[in-house]
């Protein structure tokens, strides 16, 4: 592949993604890590990008150069911001969609927002202003990667916070429905293990887990496990997502939201277990 082709593919890739990192960069391109390194400086010289440790983030993600997020982004970011409560805090995580989740929080009043991503900070800098709706903005340090701050760093902060909702962009998911007695579920999967560790932590800090993940993770192998699929109170995918994912998700986690541009569409199953049964208990936590 040539440098232009490979220019090209990486600003496609931040403007979809939001971000990415040196190892995702490596694999998708099919060369070395010097290779990638090199295109990401010229890139960054350029002004084309913003080359942060360990990978590069979009300048601005509206640019004319960078394709536009697909349609199924912003359901999918407009479905998910429904469950961010009035005055309740939350975490968002790296990821796709994420940025485009952030600037849907950005009408959500009263909110306390976490993040690892320095994207989705960015947005939400950009999306609310001095003075507006939001209370806080907290932005976890760490390691930077396009999947957000990785790292000890990163990790000892996360374990110091409590959040009522994490919204969590995951890069596969796998499962399968138990059939004649054989149990079934599966899991959520992360591109690296430092995001898999700092997923976990998130994960760990949150009562309420809702999950981002289009049709395109469905079966995507992952390096490491974020969470099991019964972690999950509500899974929001699109309508493009294929039946069997369908039947495993619907039975394997406490709600599937199906959106489109245009309006969600929701499939439950009664959970099995109280929400009392969480260690962090029914009481709404903030941050500390």
């Amino acid at each position: 592949m040539l440098a232009r082709e490979r220019h090209r593919t990486i600003l496609a890739l931040l403007g979809s993604r939001g971000g990415a990192s040196n190892h995702e960069l490596t694999r998708i391109l099919g060369v070395s890590e010097s290779t990638v390194r090199r295109d990401l400086t010229d890139l960054d010289r350029r002004g084309a990008l913003r080359r942060v440790s360990g990978g590069a983030l979009p300048l601005d993600t509206t640019r004319a150069d960078l394709p536009p997020p697909p349609p199924r982004t912003y359901g999918i970011a407009r479905a998910a911001a429904a469950f961010a409560e009035p005055g309740s805090t939350v975490a968002v995580s790296g990821g796709a969609h994420t940025a485009a989740l952030a600037k849907a929080l950005a009408r959500v009043a009263d909110l306390t927002v976490v993040t690892t991503s320095t994207a989705v900070a960015d947005t939400l800098f950009a999306a609310v202003p001095v003075g507006g709706p939001h209370r806080e903005h907290i932005v976890v340090g760490g390691i930077s990667t396009g999947d957000g701050q990785v790292g000890e760093l990163a990790l000892a902060a996360i374990r110091s916070l409590h959040v009522d909702t994490l919204f969590l962009a995951v890069h596969g998911v796998h499962g399968i429905l138990g059939v004649h007695g054989r149990p079934g579920g599966g899991e959520f999967t992360a591109a690296s293990p430092p995001a898999a560790e700092t997923g976990r932590a998130l994960v760990a800090a949150a009562r309420q887990l809702v999950v981002l993940a289009d049709h395109t993770t469905w079966g995507r192998a992952g390096t490491a496990a974020v969470a099991r699929l019964d972690r999950a109170d509500i899974v929001v995918s699109d309508s493009a997502l294929p039946a069997d994912a369908r039947a495993v998700l619907t039975a394997h986690t406490g709600q599937l939201i199906l959106a489109d541009p245009r309006a969600p569409r929701q499939t439950r199953r009664p959970r099995t277990h109280p929400s009392s049964a969480h260690p962090h208990g029914p009481t709404p936590w903030r941050t500390r």
